[in-house]
């Protein structure tokens, strides 16, 4: 999730050590934001749709009087203002989903699941399809396994052990695990993440560049997203809806509107124009990781799902597989992004059966 500028061309900047330190700065901050996010949402027990339309809400009214769409040079056509309001549509679609995830994996799993994933599957696939993969360079296979065993070691051996209570009961599925659950929501989540970009190509020059086009589609989502809560609401009991009322859960939706939903964008967006894919996406899951960690570490109460060993393990070996892999990645590989979401999610899918 938030890695929509992935397929900005990257350009020769003056300082990209700085952008990257930026974003690295920007992702620790909403790790620890995120870890709050995740303390309403699990701990709390707030409805996931509620949660997130406060902080699209602020997110929202943030942007809009950053960017100020309505006023831009490039007029907006009605029938453009549709595909907006789908494109948004299907970034609620992905927030939600990974909202849900979160709830049920931990943040930092939810996050190196979900983050910058489709720049690592992308980088699987080209070498993939690389038309001589015998005569492959050894730096390329070792980014390879490490990348493999990054993600295999977090599904196969972490995911089992980290919720506890009974399983999630569904009428036609039966019980369910909440670590499986919370997969096939980030799965879900991924998929939408591949389809919004794709929508994201034409419609960033259609309105006028990619940052007035995320101001439309975080509005956008927010409408899409109200009937959707508000259907949730009638569910939810009084005693839990009291909650919303206090201090403490509007600084916490301020935070995640503000730093996960804005800045943050802005921070990727800078990092990704002065710095190569490998190096924004490798910084970014390091300091998510640290995030987490240091929120975990320093939280008032034990934190449910909290970072582990193997978890920090896995971001170490996902951070220097993309790394070793990043010179593979090209800004006009659609056909392979699209399939290599494809193949991340039957390799998760497939991995989660083999651990239950």
């Amino acid at each position: 999730m938030f890695d929509s500028v992935e397929d900005m061309p990257v350009a020769s900047g003056a300082a990209p050590n700085a952008a990257v330190g930026g974003l690295m700065l920007s992702r620790v901050v909403r790790a620890v934001v995120l870890v709050g996010m995740f303390g309403y949402v699990r701990v709390v027990n707030y409805p996931s749709s509620l949660v997130v339309l406060c902080a699209l809400a602020i997110a929202a009214a943030l942007l809009a009087a950053i960017q100020r769409p309505w006023a831009g040079s490039r007029r907006i056509s009605p029938a453009c203002y549709v595909r907006v309001g789908a494109h948004g549509a299907v970034y609620a679609l992905e927030v939600l989903m990974f909202v849900a995830a979160l709830k049920y994996l931990g943040p930092i799993r939810a996050i190196l699941l979900s983050d910058f994933s489709s720049l690592s599957m992308t980088s699987l696939a080209a070498l993939c399809f690389a038309p001589n993969r015998r005569s492959l360079s050894s730096q390329r296979k070792l980014g390879a396994g490490l990348l493999l065993a990054g993600y295999l070691l977090l599904v196969l051996f972490d995911l089992p052990y980290i919720t506890s209570g009974p399983r999630i009961l569904n009428r036609y599925l039966g019980p369910i695990s909440p670590s499986m659950f919370g997969l096939a929501c980030l799965i879900l989540s991924n998929l939408a993440g591949v389809a919004r970009v794709q929508m994201s190509r034409k419609l960033t020059t259609e309105v006028g560049g990619a940052k007035r086009l995320h101001a439309l589609s975080v509005a956008a989502s927010f409408v899409v997203l109200t009937p959707v809560a508000l259907i949730h609401y009638a569910w939810v009991v009084n005693e839990v809806m009291a909650g919303f009322g206090m201090l403490h859960f509007w600084e916490v939706m301020a935070a995640c509107g503000v730093l996960a939903f804005a800045c943050d964008f802005y921070a990727v967006t800078m990092a990704r124009a002065r710095a190569g894919a490998g190096a924004v996406a490798a910084g970014g899951v390091l300091a998510s990781t640290a995030g987490c960690v240091l929120a975990a570490a320093f939280a008032s109460t034990p934190v449910p799902a909290a970072p582990s060993a193997l978890s920090v393990l896995s971001a170490l070996l996902i951070a220097s597989g993309t790394r070793s892999l990043s010179h593979l990645l090209s800004s006009r590989s659609s056909p392979q992004k699209i399939l290599s979401h494809h193949f991340g999610s039957i390799l998760l899918l497939d991995s989660l059966s083999l651990s239950l």
